[in-house]
């Protein structure tokens, strides 16, 4: 599971949460942006955008019993980058996996 990668980029502690605000797909589909938020236990809270270059295949997979507007990250793996092996996204409203050139962690100013 590579959510411990996400948190050490980050530099947020390994209990945080995530929660999936979007999906924006840009360049007819080859690069996927997905703006999330973390929350750490102790309260504090950030912005950052997933993001993978270069993509050449996804796969996606709806949950059609999901009913909020924020799904929660649950797994991530990033796979090996160059379309050697996909990355997994799974959250509680829908899975991803994908073929990437490379993926970006930004994260946003502090408002």
């Amino acid at each position: 599971m590579d959510l411990a990668r996400l948190t050490e980029a980050l530099s947020i502690p390994a209990a945080s949460t995530f929660v999936v605000h979007g999906l924006d797909v840009q360049d007819w589909g080859r690069v996927l942006r997905l703006p999330c938020r973390y929350t750490t236990p102790d309260g504090d809270s950030g912005a950052f955008d997933l993001i993978f270059d270069d993509c050449r295949e996804m796969r996606w997979r709806l949950y059609t019993h999901y009913q909020g507007d924020t799904p929660a990250l649950v797994d991530l793996t990033f796979g090996t980058a160059a379309q050697r092996k996909p990355a997994h996204i799974l959250t509680d409203a829908f899975g991803l996996s994908l073929l990437y050139g490379e993926y970006r962690i930004i994260r946003s100013p502090a408002a």
